[in-house]
């Protein structure tokens, strides 16, 4: 496990994490605070409020500050636009998702080619005319504002014929892509934010290299375990942290338990009280309502 810590000299998170840490409970004031010390280290812009109060937001692995240059940031999150995204802005994670994949070289002789053509056709239009055209060679920069993506599984589809789960599906999905295609990044902080996590969820968000992975959850997943949560609440527990457990809850009533007993004993206020049950909502008003 790593040990992770969020802080801006201030305030300070520890948590020890093995590829992925769900923040579960119903403290938002907490989990706000750490997403904006995150996007503020990947995004440095000053205030004179943290200029004044000296507050560097700074996330260290192990004790060594973690390089903002190599690791690339990215939320995954329900707010996700299939169509903006398609617009390939300058913060869109499908533009560097296409940057990848115009590079790779089995598309070379192809690029080449229209290449070619492009400085023919320039040529041609050049002649006996005292205008003239120029053309760049063709850069993937340049081949990206002249084509226009789109999402097609059989057919052409966008963001409103994609259930939620798909949704998040997909940006993992464009994440392994761009992992398997750019090794200028050393390492992938992720932060997903989402009504939904479901077990497949999990499986596609374990098969992502080389990445930091929190998850903002209020309700308990059978694919949670032990070691992999935080309880946020009016005290933030770090389950990982066995010693820290046990001092909490090593002994009941004057008796000392294992350190078994310890962690089920966690595990089942965790399941009780992060259960998510379903409302029979018909049902449950006429009986409260009499």
């Amino acid at each position: 496990m790593n040990k992770v810590t969020i802080t801006d000299g201030n305030v300070m998170y520890n948590f020890l994490i093995d590829k992925w840490k769900c923040l579960l409970g119903n403290n938002s004031i907490e989990k706000h605070k750490i997403k904006q010390l995150i996007k503020l280290y990947f995004n440095p812009v000053k205030s004179e409020y943290r200029i004044e109060n000296n507050l560097k937001p700074k996330i260290l692995i192990d004790g060594k500050e973690l390089n903002n240059k190599s690791t690339f940031y990215i939320e995954i999150s329900d707010k996700f636009s299939l169509n903006e995204e398609c617009k390939l802005g300058s913060k869109s994670i499908l533009l560097k998702y296409f940057e990848r994949k115009l590079e790779d070289y089995s598309y070379f002789d192809t690029i080449n080619t229209i290449d070619i053509l492009f400085q023919s056709l320039i040529e041609e239009l050049n002649e006996e005319d005292s205008f003239k055209l120029e053309f760049d060679s063709l850069s993937s920069k340049i081949l990206l504002k002249i084509l226009k993506p789109y999402f097609a599984l059989e057919e052409q589809m966008d963001e409103y014929d994609l259930s939620l789960e798909e949704l998040i599906i997909q940006q993992i999905k464009i994440i392994e892509y761009i992992q398997e295609k750019d090794h200028s990044i050393e390492k992938y902080f992720i932060y997903v934010d989402s009504k939904i996590i479901s077990k497949q969820i999990i499986n596609e968000l374990n098969s992502l290299k080389n990445s930091i992975i929190l998850i903002n959850d209020t309700i308990w997943k059978e694919q949670y375990e032990l070691k992999d949560i935080v309880l946020m609440e009016d005290t933030i527990l770090d389950c990982a942290d066995f010693d820290l457990m046990y001092g909490y809850f090593g002994e009941n009533n004057g008796e000392l338990l294992t350190l078994k007993e310890v962690n089920n004993k966690i595990m089942k206020y965790i399941k009780h009280f992060y259960k998510g049950n379903k409302i029979d909502l018909i049902n449950d008003i006429n009986k409260h309502s009499l």
